[in-house]
């Protein structure tokens, strides 16, 4: 983002999360990013910068009726993009609409399978690129013992979904995604049934019943 701020003069790009003050983060970032180039700064508030080459910043509020109308040519960074409502990213979606060089991305930890970040990475859909990054592919950046300090404290469930990009129900239901697989899963057998299992035309073979010639045994004296 603080590339196309400073390559790309009056570009826009924009930055949504739940929340506003989450939003003004980023921008922080892509201020001290900036402070390391020659860019020189024209406005500069919590909010939003702007560069003299005319680049905008923006952190937008997390509500999708205060932040239509825009229309970005650089980045739509939507942050903790599984905890956003799907009113929001309607917002955001058409904002690039008229250009095709705009960029959107979805950041996000995991959380639900029917939020709009999962939806997006579990589809079929070719035009998104798909990044993820887990403790189980790279586990240098903690302390010895500091995951399974994790796990203990949160859970298997909540454990997954922080570290290992595993969408949990638990939090919805009492049935998790495992269950729900397992349930609806079709058993193939690896071999063919033998005759025992098959149907038969054959008529039936009528059996004896041995107990309707039996006497009743008595005792005289």
């Amino acid at each position: 983002m603080a590339h196309t701020a400073v390559h790309v003069p009056n570009s826009l790009s924009v930055v949504a999360c739940p929340a506003q003050r989450q939003s003004a983060e980023p921008v922080r970032r892509v201020k001290e990013s900036l402070s390391k180039t020659d860019a020189k700064l024209k406005n500069d508030n919590v909010y939003g910068i702007e560069l003299e080459n005319g680049a905008r910043v923006l952190a937008l509020p997390g509500s999708g009726e205060s932040i239509r109308g825009l229309t970005v040519d650089g980045w739509i960074i939507a942050d903790e993009a599984a905890q956003l409502t799907s009113d929001l990213i309607a917002a955001v979606r058409p904002m690039r609409a008229r250009q095709p060089k705009a960029r959107l991305a979805m950041l996000s930890t995991a959380w639900s399978r029917t939020d709009p970040f999962w939806t997006a990475w579990d589809s079929d859909d070719p035009s998104w690129i798909r990044l993820k990054a887990t403790a189980d592919i790279d586990a240098t950046p903690f302390a010895d013992g500091f995951l399974e300090q994790e796990r203990q404290a949160l859970g298997e469930d909540d454990f997954k979904r922080e570290y290992f990009g595993v969408p949990a129900g638990s939090h919805t239901s009492p049935f998790t995604w495992e269950m729900y697989e397992q349930a609806t899963h079709v058993h193939v057998p690896k071999v063919p049934p033998g005759r025992g299992f098959m149907p038969t035309e054959e008529p039936p073979v009528p059996i004896a019943n041995p107990f309707q010639n039996l006497r009743t045994a008595g005792v005289v004296r």
